[in-house]
C-alpha cells in the first residue's frame, strides 16, 4: 500500500489523515511538504490511525517536524498510532 494524506482545516487547526506505509523518500517528502505548507496555522494534528508502518527515517522526519513546529510557534500533535506504529 502507498502513502496517502488527506487534510481538513477548521479555523487555525488542520487535521492530516495519514494512511498506508511511510517508507522511502517519496512518502517522507509528502509528509514534510504537507506539514510545512501549513505554516500559517496554530495546530496541526497528524492522525496516523491508518498508517501501517513507519521506517526509522520517518522517525527522524517526525523529529524534524517537531523542531520546525517549535521554531515557528505551531503545535504538532501525533494522534491515534497503532501498536505497530
Amino acid at each position: 500500500m502507498s502513502f496517502y494524506i488527506s487534510s481538513e482545516q477548521i479555523g487555525d487547526v488542520a487535521v492530516l489523515q495519514c494512511a498506508g506505509r511511510v517508507v522511502g523518500p517519496e512518502s517522507m517528502t509528502a509528509l514534510k511538504e504537507a506539514v510545512t505548507s501549513l505554516s500559517q496555522l496554530r495546530v496541526i494534528v497528524l492522525d496516523v490511525s491508518s498508517v501501517e508502518m513507519l521506517d526509522v527515517r520517518c522517525l527522524g522526519m517526525l523529529v524534524f517536524l517537531h523542531n520546525w513546529a517549535c521554531a515557528t510557534g505551531i503545535a504538532v500533535k501525533l494522534v491515534n498510532p497503532s501498536k505497530l506504529v
